[in-house]
């Protein structure tokens, strides 16, 4: 394979890694009847994008094979980890409550004007009296909704322990450094009223979120996003630093972890020529960042 084009994958690889800015998004923690994942918040009544009539109505169950209620249906496989969350989409006539149970986080360190994927995924969950088939989860960026996903159907029982779980994505641009993505399970018909039809209310998973800079990023805007560009790569002597970061200190490693050279930088340039050969993990450590790189030195 091609040097640059080692380079260029293991660059996207680590800036796409490192862009993961989901906290617990394989949603675990204590299973429970109102009870949110760790690091997790609810989508509260008084939010604008929130259905829901009553406190209790706005509030998703954290959800496994072992409850929080077997015995109505509040259970299921969790596509990944340990639990997820199943919240309602569903209007009880007999009380004239609307219930609407979503979660929420707030995200920081985005940059401005750069797209972003949320990926996720979902199933529709059911309980007694709650037995809608089919349903989505619309995903609202602070107020403004990003999309609705994809509906997902089911025609297992409303206890069922074989969740279909199904991989939903939603792209959006930052258009602040901190946004609050929420999550709302709703039904893609016009009817969910909790009665024994099948279309009726809804309940739905979501499990597995995520968050990073869309694929749909170039690797130069990548590149301009880390405010630096480390060329050239390969090289054969000389190790180049340009963009608008206060760079302090370099430190090199060889594949094994072992470290080989520090620096501490007073220019944007480095003389490498007495290093052998080879494959270096390079990091970059200023104030404000740590960048990892993969070089290659002739």
């Amino acid at each position: 394979m091609n040097q640059n084009l080692i380079f260029t994958i293991l660059l996207f690889f680590t800036i796409t890694t490192k862009g993961q800015l989901i906290v617990n998004g394989d949603l675990d923690g204590n299973i429970g009847v109102d009870v949110l994942p760790i690091n997790w918040q609810l989508v509260p009544l008084t939010d604008v994008n929130c259905q829901a009539t009553e406190l209790y109505s706005a509030t998703p169950d954290l959800t496994h094979l072992n409850g929080p209620d077997i015995s109505s249906g509040i259970s299921g496989n969790p596509y990944h980890g340990n639990t997820f969350v199943s919240g309602l989409h569903a209007y009880n006539e007999s009380t004239n409550v609307l219930y609407h149970e979503g979660i929420m986080q707030t995200v920081s360190g985005l940059n401005i004007g750069s797209e972003y994927k949320i990926s996720f995924y979902q199933t529709v969950v059911k309980q007694f009296g709650v037995l809608d088939t089919s349903g989505s989860w619309a995903i609202y960026i602070d107020n403004v909704l990003a999309g609705i996903s994809l509906p997902s159907s089911s025609q297992n029982v409303y206890n069922s322990s074989s969740l279909i779980w199904e991989y939903r994505e939603v792209l959006f641009t930052a258009s602040s450094v901190e946004h609050t993505i929420k999550f709302l399970p709703m039904d893609d018909d016009s009817y969910i009223t909790t009665d024994s039809i099948l279309n009726g209310a809804l309940r739905m998973g979501i499990d597995s979120i995520s968050m990073m800079l869309s694929t749909n990023t170039s690797i130069h805007e990548l590149n301009n996003l880390l405010y630096i560009d480390i060329y050239p790569i390969p090289t054969t002597k000389y190790l180049n630093f340009s963009g608008n970061i206060e760079m302090s200190e370099l430190i090199f490693f060889d594949l094994s972890g072992n470290l080989i050279r520090q620096y501490k930088l007073n220019s944007n340039s480095i003389d490498i020529s007495d290093l052998n050969s080879g494959i270096y993990i390079i990091q970059l450590i200023n104030k404000k960042k740590t960048i990892i790189q993969r070089i290659i030195k002739k």
